[in-house]
């Protein structure tokens, strides 16, 4: 039985550390449009929406053989999350229209790099398993957990309980990140919270596929990488 699995591409139109950033260019074209792109190379996702909040994407997003879903404002703040508010948003929507897909893979905007091949990869891990709910994009932490400190009553105090953080980095144990690149699950589990506590499973991806764009500096960033890598999106 081939999957029905819908590609989420949550885009609000506000943004505290960069304005508008979904509709930044990079290269030639807007933020929002690369993860357009690479969804649309997937040979997994059989169906794909934007969700957002503001016109100027969704008028970006229509010039695209894609669906658009127009969420409310309040859906659209900081303080709201992805997963699973916004998530869960969109299936109750898709729910009355009778439409109910066997996975769902939300792609955050702000992965520019991330590849179709890793949204293939994650879909088929999480069609695989039967022991995990999720499963995310990872990359390997840059910095080791065993050498951060909280800050507690002017003293740096271990993170984790008795770190060794005299070793060197090689000798310690390797460390990853999640990253929301690719995360997928079923619809079921779409409505439940996605917590740095919930066992999931992963696949590693490169420092590039890793890059989020979140403040200038990554913008920046990215953007010296578009010219270097992608000079096709940068003529």
């Amino acid at each position: 039985m081939s999957l029905d699995v819908l590609g989420i591409i949550p885009a609000r139109g506000g943004s505290k550390g960069i304005p508008k950033k979904n509709l930044q260019l990079l290269g030639n074209k807007p933020l929002i449009a690369w993860t357009i792109q690479t969804a649309l190379q997937s040979k997994t996702l059989t169906r794909i929406v934007v969700s957002t909040d503001d016109l100027e994407i969704a008028k970006v997003a229509r010039s695209y053989p894609i669906e658009v879903q127009m969420r409310p404002v309040e859906l659209a703040q900081d303080h709201v999350p992805n997963i699973p508010d916004v998530l869960a948003y969109i299936i109750n929507q898709y729910r009355a229209s009778n439409y109910i897909p066997h996975l769902t893979t939300m792609l955050e905007p702000t992965y520019p790099f991330r590849t179709a091949d890793t949204i293939d990869r994650v879909v088929n891990e999480m069609a695989s398993r039967t022991d995990v709910n999720w499963v995310a994009t990872m990359a390997q932490s840059k910095e080791h957990p065993y050498r951060c400190r909280c800050l507690q009553d002017n003293r740096f105090l271990p993170l984790l309980n008795n770190p060794d953080i005299s070793n060197q980095r090689q000798n310690l144990p390797p460390s990853y990140c999640y990253k929301g690149a690719v995360t997928c699950t079923n619809a079921f589990y779409a409505y439940d919270s996605f917590t740095p506590t919930t066992p999931f499973g992963g696949i590693i991806i490169s420092n590039q596929e890793a890059i989020d764009i979140d403040e200038w500096d990554d913008l920046y960033y990215a953007r010296y990488i578009a010219t270097q890598q992608y000079s096709e999106v940068c003529s």
